[in-house]
């Protein structure tokens, strides 16, 4: 009777003993999506942006669609296939300016810049999702880029499509 007693006491303890390591592991599995996101950065407020229609590329072409740059800024899309593409017919050299809207540690995660001559197009990105997209409200999965100039600057977004 008393080994019976020990029998079970010892499975009760190594059952209890696997029960509470699984538990802690799933502590700390969802602390791990409960931890706070990094802190806001102060260009964070997206004001007037004007949205881009995000262009799929296909094997058999697609039409180049470029819009004008837009005072208030641009805002895309961004799954991390994302590129830009950033026309500059003004007179005079222009920055494009892709906001990082977060910091990191107590640091500023700095914003990335992109200088275009005049009468020059550039292919910029992809672009990181963790780094560059917004990741709450009616802008989740945004990024957003400022342009120093606007007038006669174009600007277009293009993906690539999913494998087939």
């Amino acid at each position: 009777m008393t080994r019976k007693v020990n029998e079970f006491s010892g499975r009760f303890y190594r059952l209890l003993a696997v029960g509470g390591l699984l538990l802690l592991f799933f502590l700390l599995l969802s602390l791990r999506f409960l931890t706070a996101p990094a802190e806001a950065h102060p260009t964070f407020v997206g004001g007037n942006r004007a949205a881009l229609t995000v262009t799929v590329t296909a094997r058999t072409g697609i039409t180049r669609t470029m819009y004008e740059g837009d005072a208030d800024g641009h805002k895309f899309y961004n799954d991390g296939k994302t590129w830009i593409e950033v026309l500059n017919d003004s007179g005079s050299p222009i920055t494009v300016t892709f906001i990082t809207p977060y910091t990191r540690s107590g640091l500023a995660i700095p914003d990335v810049a992109v200088g275009i001559p005049t009468a020059t197009t550039k292919i910029i990105g992809p672009f990181r999702p963790d780094l560059f997209n917004h990741r709450y409200g009616t802008d989740k999965s945004m990024t957003y880029l400022n342009l120093t100039a606007a007038t006669d600057v174009y600007v277009g977004a293009w993906r690539l499509p999913n494998a087939q």
